[in-house]
């Protein structure tokens, strides 16, 4: 979230949030989660048996599941596995009493994992800021996984924003453009940046 101020009370510091200097002396509230890296982990441990998915692939089987169970994306387990899929069956195995062996129910279950966490972030946020979040907004590469950008929008509730995916370099460019004084605010360089970009929109289904 882009603040006026830090937040630097209790809560904040129990619920592990960065208060990062941000543009124009703005804060940005922010806390590191997993995200598409968790997919990825599993895809690379898929390739290395030799399957050669994609993240089509992944996503095709996914949506042939009838599975619907979740990790608990935040656990301490997931943070750096050798084994990504182990992991993943091994916690349903546990939580669930069910073995996962499919590709689409297994990757399912991280997907789902990452909404509840997101769910579960966004909510502490707003408690914290005393802040009512209608709309997210994901940027970068992993918004090309337009099934992680709906489930965030399903499990949520919130209307997701989604894109540039080059969030990075246009937000330096723009800054140096205001520099040289080719723009004169942040507000000018964000409308070029809506006007110039696809972004799409998912809401709950």
């Amino acid at each position: 979230m882009e603040l006026d101020e830090p937040i630097m009370d209790q809560r904040s510091k129990d619920f592990n949030v960065t208060n990062e200097g941000g543009v124009e002396g703005t804060i940005r509230y922010l806390k590191n989660i997993n995200g598409l890296w968790f997919l990825q982990q599993l895809r690379k441990v898929w390739n290395e048996r030799g399957l050669n998915l994609s993240f089509p692939d992944i996503i095709a089987a996914v949506k042939n599941s009838d599975s619907d169970y979740a990790v608990d994306a935040k656990d301490d387990r997931f943070m750096a596995p050798l084994d990504m899929e182990k992991e993943i069956i091994a916690y349903c195995k546990a939580t669930y009493n069910v073995e996962l062996s499919d590709i689409g129910d297994i990757a399912k279950a991280a997907y789902n994992g990452l909404g509840i966490l997101y769910k579960e972030i966004l909510e502490q946020f707003e408690a914290i800021t005393n802040k009512n979040v209608h709309t997210i907004r994901m940027v970068g590469g992993g918004i090309q996984d337009q099934y992680l950008c709906q489930k965030v929008a399903d499990i949520t509730g919130k209307k997701v924003v989604a894109g540039p995916v080059e969030a990075s370099c246009i937000g330096n460019m723009l800054m140096q453009m205001k520099a040289l004084g080719d723009i004169t605010s942040l507000e000018a360089g964000r409308t070029i940046v809506k006007a110039s970009f696809d972004q799409k929109i998912y809401t709950q289904q």
